[in-house]
């Protein structure tokens, strides 16, 4: 047990730690400030794949590729920019931002705590008045 490499614990834990939103462009933008963190014991290589998901249809709206390894107990901050189609000002919208999963099966880091990867934005307004 004592091996590097062979302990489950001793892998990246990829963890969406903040979501910040900022909603002073819109209508129509929003932008989506978001922390990556590697709350785990061994580096998250290059090629992490984060993204920003309609909760509501599973539509990937956005995806970076971090392009730097994220060593354990670093960050990285990516920002996503979101333009909301008029039909849907003042409908209650429905987020996600989805780290380690590309849409295909396969995920990059084998994540120790995979449940951390995700972080839902629930019930977000575009106001519009006249």
């Amino acid at each position: 047990a004592n091996r590097q490499g062979e302990i489950p614990l001793n892998q990246p834990d990829v963890a969406v730690t903040s979501v910040q939103v900022n909603a002073l462009n819109c209508p129509p933008d929003v932008e989506f400030r978001v922390t990556i963190s590697n709350l785990g014991m061994s580096g998250i290589p290059a090629g992490l794949p984060v993204s920003l998901v309609n909760s509501e249809d599973g539509q990937r709206l956005e995806t970076f590729t971090v392009a730097e390894p994220i060593s354990p107990g670093a960050t990285v901050v990516l920002e996503f920019n979101y333009t909301v189609p008029t039909w849907l000002f003042n409908e209650p919208l429905n987020f996600m931002i989805v780290a380690n999963d590309d849409g295909s099966s396969d995920a990059l880091v084998q994540d120790c705590n995979p449940e951390t990867a995700t972080a839902e934005i629930e019930e977000f307004l575009c106001r519009y008045t006249l």
